[in-house]
Order: structure tokens, then C-alpha cells, then sequence
């Protein structure tokens, strides 16, 4: 790798053909040693989109937990197709691309977790909570929060 008259790095034929080479190694090896999809489809009786793993497992996604497909139609969500290597998922109709392991920790992971259960938490009614509401607007309800000055 050497800099052109212009300053800018630039890479012979040899040096693009190895890192084409081990990038090619590097692929083949995560294909046989990490999970990828083989299979993915848009379950319309249920609503879901599966995805079944190399490595027998499979994961099941609500759309409505995906921004990008929240509001999708049915006909757009059944075209999910496989991105080569089978990391990830495409919706071409919706412009839409998901990767897999971000999918699963997104989705499944300890925080989107705890956000479902603070969120589920919150429209719980209880006794307790009703009673708490009703002290709370005899004292004339939630305090108006302040602007600051820098608020402007």
C-alpha cells in the first residue's frame, strides 16, 4: 500500500487479492462455526416471523416490536428473504434490512427485556396504584415542571 501523488492510500493488485483471500477464509469459517439463517418466513396465522437457525434453533419475532415493520402489510412482511451468508434479513418492498445478532439481542436481550417488563409494569391497574392516583390529585395532581431559564 503506497500514497498516490494526490495523498491518498491506494492498494496494489496483490495486496486487494490476499485480503480478498482471507476475507473469503474468514467467511467460510464463520459459516461453518456460527449460526446463520437457512430459513426465513412470515407466519400470517400468528403473526410472527420465524427464522430457523444452521444450528437447529429457530427465533421468533413479533413485527410489532420493529420499528421498520410495525406497520406493515402482510404481503410486504411475507417477502423476507435471506441475505447472502445468512446473516441478516431483507424486505425489498419495504427497503428494510435487519442483522440477525442484533436482531436477537435487540429483541431478546437483558434491556429490550427489562423495558417490556418496566413498560408492562406501567399499564398494570392495582388498588394500590388507583389509591396512590387519588392522593396524588387531591394534592392538586403532578407538579407543572419547571422551564429553565436557558429554556428560553
Amino acid at each position: 500500500m503506497a500514497k498516490n501523488r494526490f495523498g491518498k492510500w491506494e492498494y496494489t493488485d496483490e495486496e486487494i487479492s490476499l485480503q480478498t483471500a482471507r476475507a473469503t477464509a474468514r467467511a467460510k469459517k464463520a459459516l461453518l462455526e456460527e449460526p446463520h439463517a437457512k430459513k426465513a418466513y412470515y407466519d400470517k396465522d400468528h403473526r410472527k416471523i420465524t427464522v430457523e437457525l444452521s444450528n437447529g434453533n429457530a427465533v421468533i419475532l413479533d413485527p410489532i416490536h420493529l420499528p421498520e415493520l410495525a406497520q406493515a402489510r402482510r404481503k410486504d412482511l411475507e417477502q423476507v428473504e435471506i441475505t447472502p451468508g445468512g446473516i441478516g434479513l431483507h424486505w425489498g418492498t419495504l427497503d428494510v434490512d435487519y442483522r440477525i445478532p442484533e436482531l436477537v439481542i435487540g429483541v431478546l436481550g437483558p434491556n429490550a427485556w427489562k423495558k417490556q417488563l418496566a413498560r408492562y409494569a406501567g399499564q398494570v391497574a392495582s388498588p394500590a396504584k388507583a389509591r396512590a392516583a387519588r392522593r396524588n390529585g387531591r394534592k392538586g395532581g403532578r407538579p407543572a415542571k419547571r422551564r429553565s431559564a436557558l429554556a428560553g
